[in-house]
């Protein structure tokens, strides 16, 4: 779980260049500024190596993350094992998504993730409430 929250710390800098500079550059173009795309293609570009890096870097960790806390979720014993899969699949689906741009996998990720982590605590809640009784 930590190699998946530290790669998904690391693609934090691109969510802010997505949220903060696009609408930015995105009144620069419709003002006249032909070169204002330029600002976001350059700082996300395969070609810049920080970005490269990060992104490399952010999505390695977060894939390796997820496969190795949907097996230890497979493994548990107190867990469904197969809570485990929607969970790496939401980020397996989340990575793919950014360097295409596609709003569906990133959407369907999200919805993965949320059936995975509603999954997971009703049957943490489920079993605390059976020991409680």
């Amino acid at each position: 779980m930590m190699l998946t929250i530290v790669g998904v710390g690391l693609f934090l800098p691109f969510a802010g260049i997505f949220a903060f500079v696009a609408p930015i550059a995105g009144r620069a173009y419709l003002n006249g500024d032909a070169n204002a795309i330029k600002i976001i293609a350059d700082s996300v570009a395969v070609s810049n190596s920080s970005a490269l890096l990060f992104a490399g870097l952010a999505g390695v960790l977060s894939v390796i993350g997820s496969i190795l806390f949907g097996s230890a979720i497979w493994q548990s014993q107190r867990l469904p094992k197969w809570s485990g899969v929607p969970y790496f699949l939401a980020i397996l689906l989340s990575f793919l998504s950014a360097p295409f741009f596609s709003f569906i996998l990133g959407f369907l990720g999200g919805v993965l993730l949320l059936i995975s982590g509603v999954w997971i605590a009703a049957s943490v809640l489920g079993s605390k409430n059976a020991t409680m009784n």
